[in-house]
């Protein structure tokens, strides 16, 4: 993504938040519930229904939702120590605003809400947002489902769970799915600036964006979340032209950035495929002290656009520091005439990253007709992360690669850019090239063009290419 990827999120979803919150009514029109009571939810009217007492509330049916205006919120918690039950029943929403609704909203950003949780069933048809929580303390979100997003302007990031400013939080068993939408970033499941957190077993699948990125699960400037048994599935972004989807058209599972203290265990991202910029099943960008046991990549297509050709394609790639990746693998990883020469099982840029028993299986550089070739770099078990914008081209600093195995590559692992790194007991099957060694200050010319996020480029320019010069030493193998 482009370098100032972070601002351009937070000045956006600011800006959805203001949005949203210019909604929020002097006088609510809901009563307040009697303390320990059941409030029973038939219908929502379309200025939306308030919760602004701590009680207890249920679903009695499916409920048909028509909003009355743009940045409509259906059901709005502005209260601590609500229980929120769908009971089953769906949240459906009509009419000529659905596009820019969000189903269920808590908070207001301003004052913290404590002790929310939202349960069992499905928020359908929205714009933007399922659900969105901003600023809260114990949050529960358990088996929800946000079926059909459908938002199809630039203006803002559409995610079918926002989270925002949450200390001590659980998503749990929530799914993502069916989303179609034309947009610079979508996220099935985005916490920003949150820590301490639980994403347990949740899938997001069938995402297609028309004209930029395409992620499942975005954490940004968070600390100290888990993320055990998740999925992301069934990825596709597409290139429309547009020249303010100006923070690229990446198609990535998991894509944790300028983070720390996180694990994902048993995670796994299958069918991604990129049009013209990077694809990955994860993308561990700037951050630091993560740990992944057990991540499982397949289908990882990167360049399979009509311009048949992409930036890169990566089951796992590394940008950050004491990284450890363990009992990993991936398979299938293809670049389609790649810009940055190359697509790579597992990759790593930064300082203080091991991979342990890792394995990566049939990775390929294709040519424009989908057959392997090598005249447009390697395809690669084991490498470097390679970016051609300068303040990303760093080395790959005392990584340590423990037993682990390449298949069926083109090349089995490659040293370029790495120093002081150790290679232990490494295998190769069927790899025509077992370890790639190459002098130190030798040359790879890497290109970019507007839709792989060449800076200050228009639609109609030429790409340009980007020498990288290799400053591999003293590694052990």
């Amino acid at each position: 993504m482009s370098d100032n990827r972070n601002a351009i999120i937070e000045k956006t979803i600011s800006n959805q938040l203001q949005k949203s919150n210019q909604q929020v009514k002097n006088n609510i029109p809901i009563p307040i519930p009697t303390p320990g009571s059941v409030t029973i939810i038939k219908s929502i009217p379309p200025e939306g229904y308030y919760i602004v007492a701590p009680g207890s509330f249920v679903f009695a049916n499916d409920i048909h939702w028509k909003p009355s205006q743009i940045f409509s919120t259906a059901i709005y918690i502005l209260s601590d120590d609500v229980d929120l039950d769908l009971s089953g029943f769906n949240l459906i929403a009509e009419g000529d605003y659905k596009s820019t609704a969000i189903g269920i909203k808590i908070g207001d950003g301003i004052t913290c809400c404590k002790n929310v949780s939202i349960e069992n069933g499905a928020i359908k048809n929205l714009g933007y947002c399922g659900l969105s929580a901003v600023k809260t303390y114990l949050l529960n979100l358990t088996k929800i489902t946000v079926d059909g997003l459908s938002y199809q302007n630039f203006d803002i990031l559409p995610s079918g769970i926002f989270v925002e400013q949450a200390k001590s939080f659980i998503i749990d068993s929530c799914v993502v799915t069916n989303t179609t939408v034309t947009a610079m970033l979508f996220a099935g499941i985005l916490i920003m600036k949150s820590n301490k957190g639980l994403v347990y077993k949740c899938i997001v699948d069938q995402v297609i964006n028309n004209d930029g990125v395409a992620a499942g699960y975005v954490y940004n400037g968070s600390s100290g979340i888990q993320s055990l048994g998740c999925q992301a599935s069934n990825f596709w972004t597409h290139y429309g032209g547009d020249p303010f989807s100006t923070i690229g058209h990446t198609c990535i599972g998991f894509m944790p950035t300028e983070s720390e203290d996180l694990t994902f265990t048993q995670c796994n991202a299958q069918g991604m495929t990129g049009c013209c910029d990077d694809c990955h099943g994860m993308s561990l960008f700037s951050v630091n002290n993560v740990e992944v046991i057990g991540f499982y990549a397949d289908q990882i297509w990167d360049g399979n656009g009509p311009q048949k050709t992409g930036a890169k394609a990566t089951g796992l790639e590394v940008y950050g520091d004491n990284i450890t990746i363990e009992y990993s693998s991936v398979k299938n990883i293809f670049a389609v005439v790649p810009q940055d020469l190359q697509a790579t099982g597992f990759s790593a840029c930064g300082t203080s990253i091991k991979f342990d028993n890792c394995s990566a299986e049939n990775v390929q550089v294709l040519d424009s007709s989908l057959k392997p070739n090598t005249q447009h770099g390697y395809g690669t078990g084991f490498g470097w992360a390679p970016d051609p914008r300068s303040q990303f081209v760093k080395p790959a600093v005392s990584a340590n690669y423990n037993s682990c195995t390449s298949t069926n590559c083109q090349v089995g692992f490659d040293t370029w850019n790495h120093q002081n790194s150790v290679w232990t007991s490494p295998t190769t099957n069927n790899c025509p090239i077992t370890i790639l060694v190459q002098d130190s200050g030798a040359q790879r010319i890497y290109s970019m063009n507007f839709c792989s996020e060449l800076p200050g480029s228009t639609p109609s320019s030429p790409e340009q290419n980007f020498p990288i010069i290799n400053c591999a030493k003293d590694n052990k193998y």
